[in-house]
């Protein structure tokens, strides 16, 4: 299992729990975080490749992060861990104060991630 191409354009590569827990706790209550992940091997995750590379141009004020699979961000962040249907796009915004996800999205729904995001952004 890894990543789609390796990297989306315009996206961090997230590899470490401990980046993912600064980004989570000292990130501006206003930034949205957004965490996709996907595998090579996931057909959807090809499909949408092409369309999430342009989310950070549409949102230019959120931090938008690919978790690479396998890594210690996946395996020690208790909020990495949980995904196993690929693609899936999750949402943190406020975490310090929430402690928890806004929401999340499983699949190849261009639309559907498009309006997760702006309804949270």
């Amino acid at each position: 299992m890894s990543n789609v191409n390796s990297h989306l354009k315009n996206w961090n590569i997230v590899t470490s729990a401990a980046v993912v827990t600064d980004q989570m706790n000292n990130s501006p209550t206003t930034t949205l975080l957004v965490y996709y992940f996907g595998t090579d091997d996931c057909i959807g995750c090809q499909q949408i490749h092409g369309f999430l590379e342009t989310l950070p141009a549409q949102f230019p004020n959120a931090i938008f992060n690919m978790v690479a699979m396998p890594s210690d961000a996946r395996t020690n962040n208790l909020w990495m861990s949980f995904p196993n249907l690929f693609p899936c796009v999750v949402l943190f915004k406020n975490f310090k104060v929430t402690q928890k996800q806004l929401a999340f999205i499983n699949g190849a729904n261009p639309g559907g991630i498009t309006n997760m995001i702006q309804s949270h952004y």
